[in-house]
């Protein structure tokens, strides 16, 4: 079934308008993003002209202060306020994640921990790191100072291969004192020895 010409110049017709409404949305879609742009731009020229407005507030003289009204005077004591609690906050819970690392990675020895946070801070740990970096410089400060880390045997990874329960170095653990060694007994339980 073929078409007439004038079937055809009306498919044509219609193509064209369908063509030229699409031009015109993307021609429209296009300058509503331009607006949104320049809008977006102006709030952030507002934004950092209020953030200026702040600090001027904050580095002014006595005299200045005393010209200002009482409600400025009134905002600018409370966004000092807010400022201070934000800034006592975050030092808080940087000092609370520190010493949980520390606690996690060292244990509770008062000595241990001493000397991991002096490693620590030679290997560039302060107030401003990160809790990621945070952890990684601990840990290398307590393998530094002999703490943690793996330390494999190759004999008793042999026998680990050939079947054997491997011997497990045991820290001070409740086991080796004496109550956990009398509970241990009374349970019937044969500790071994060190050698």
């Amino acid at each position: 079934m073929e078409k007439t010409p004038e079937e055809l110049k009306a498919e044509i017709d219609k193509l064209t308008a369908d063509l030229e409404a699409s031009n015109k949305t993307a021609a429209e879609k296009a300058q509503e993003a331009e607006t949104l742009k320049k809008r977006t731009l102006e709030q952030e020229e507002l934004l950092r002209q209020q953030g200026r407005n702040f600090k001027k507030l904050r580095d002014l003289t006595a005299e200045e202060k005393g010209r200002l009204t009482e409600k400025e005077r009134e905002l600018m004591e409370r966004q000092e306020a807010v400022e201070q609690q934000n800034a006592e906050l975050t030092q808080r819970e940087i000092a609370n994640t520190r010493k949980s690392l520390f606690t996690e990675i060292v244990g509770t020895n008062p000595k241990l921990r001493e000397e991991v946070e002096t490693e620590a801070k030679e290997l560039g740990l302060d107030s401003k790191t990160s809790e990621a970096d945070m952890r990684k410089i601990i840990e290398k400060a307590a393998l530094i100072k002999g703490i943690g880390g793996k330390k494999e045997d190759p004999i008793q990874r042999a026998h680990e291969f050939a079947g054997q329960v491997p011997i497990v170095e045991r820290s001070n653990s409740f086991a080796d004192t004496d109550a956990g060694k009398t509970l241990g007994s009374q349970l019937g339980l044969r500790m071994a020895k060190k050698k």
